[in-house]
């Protein structure tokens, strides 16, 4: 009888890796089933609010090779009310699923940008924020498809009631403060704690805190400092990237429990399944905080009839073609033909073009976490 060949130490390596993989599968899909059952049975399903969009409405351009959710937190001082109000918050999260990232752009409240189109198809020029209140999330989602050549089709929206649950639910995100901000922090405080129903209290000054959500709310809120509404969306994206941090090292139970705590304060266009799957897919697989920037990322300021005091991209054009080079990782880009004649308006409309960016100094190197740690090592108060 001859004697079998014994596997080889490459072979037998090849399969331990194929049968972990196979493994992972069947736990992910476990950890998925079982989540969706949990909020199935505890009637979580069905207490979002869904809203569908058309998409032929939304300007969508070629797709970015990445998953692009628009984020909007709004400011209608009515808690719970997610159809009206403006956009205090515009962000752009974009999930690449093979590097297992989650880029966040924000884009300046106060960006002039092209919005609603009348009866004779010529575009109005506001704010970016009001976009919001003139046609909810649709006008919003196309203002920033048509204005930065996006293709996203979907998008969540909360409100402060949302923000001070979550991180309540998390036990708070740790935060570096200084004198100036603490200050400000406190002015906001009552008045947030007001609005949402929820106790808090005030800071003693300068130092490192894990703030609670209302404290953390009222940070988010700040732009009386030097950076204005450019430091207010910076702020905005190292608390969002705090609370990720959290729930991504806390895993499903953690994830379980902030969904607890705003299932009923969201209006999205994700249907049920959607946002379970995306859940598990970060949470379970780890995904980071990869890059983060403020859109424009050149730009200076001015007061513009009709419009106020306004951020103006130096140029629309440039600043788009950056986007694609420092998210998508496309240096070849060519801005579309509307990109470009939006940009020769606002340059025409404001007399500024490249050569009158100011040097606003924005770095948010400090919120990537490539290392996935997830951890926290100043010392809070």
């Amino acid at each position: 009888m001859k004697k079998k060949k014994s596997m080889s130490g490459v072979k037998k390596r090849r399969l331990t890796k194929f049968i972990v993989f196979i493994i992972e599968i069947i736990v992910v899909i476990a950890l998925f089933w079982g989540l969706y059952h949990w909020l199935k049975i505890s009637g979580y399903l069905g207490r979002i609010t869904h809203e569908d969009l058309n998409e032929e409405n939304l300007g969508v351009n070629d797709a970015t090779g990445t998953q692009n959710i628009a984020l909007f937190g709004l400011d209608n001082r009515t808690m719970g009310n997610l159809s009206s109000g403006n956009a205090d918050v515009i962000m752009v999260l974009s999930i690449d699923n093979d590097s297992k990232e989650i880029d966040m752009i924000s884009v300046y409240r106060d960006t002039y940008l092209a919005q609603q189109e009348d009866v004779d198809g010529e575009y109005s020029y506001r704010k970016a924020n009001a976009a919001f209140a003139y046609g909810g999330p649709e006008e919003t989602i196309r203002m920033l498809n048509t204005n930065l050549d996006l293709d996203i089709t979907d998008y969540v929206t909360v409100d402060f009631q949302a923000l001070v649950d979550a991180i309540n639910a998390v036990d708070g995100v740790k935060i570096k403060i200084t004198d100036k901000e603490a200050s400000l922090i406190n002015k906001r405080i009552d008045e947030i704690a007001k609005w949402t129903g929820v106790s808090s209290s005030h800071l003693d000054g300068a130092g490192t805190y894990n703030l609670d959500g209302v404290q953390a709310t009222a940070y988010c809120r700040l732009r009386k400092t030097a950076l204005g509404d450019l430091g207010r969306a910076q702020r905005q994206r190292k608390v969002l990237g705090k609370l990720f941090k959290k729930v991504r090292k806390g895993g499903i139970d953690l994830a379980e429990k902030v969904i607890d705590a705003v299932v009923d304060e969201i209006s999205t266009s994700l249907t049920d399944q959607e946002i379970l799957s995306l859940a598990s897919t970060v949470v379970v697989n780890k995904y980071n905080i990869g890059d983060t920037a403020g859109f424009p990322f050149d730009m200076t300021t001015a007061t513009i009839s009709g419009a106020g005091s306004v951020d103006i991209p130096c140029t629309l054009e440039s600043n788009v073609q950056e986007l694609f080079e420092k998210i998508f990782g496309n240096e070849d880009y060519t801005v579309s033909s509307k990109v470009k004649e939006i940009s020769n308006y606002i340059i025409n409309r404001t007399g500024k073009d490249e050569n009158d960016a100011a040097n606003y100094a924005i770095e948010d190197d400090e919120l990537s976490d490539k290392d996935s740690s997830g951890s926290d090592s100043e010392d809070s108060k």
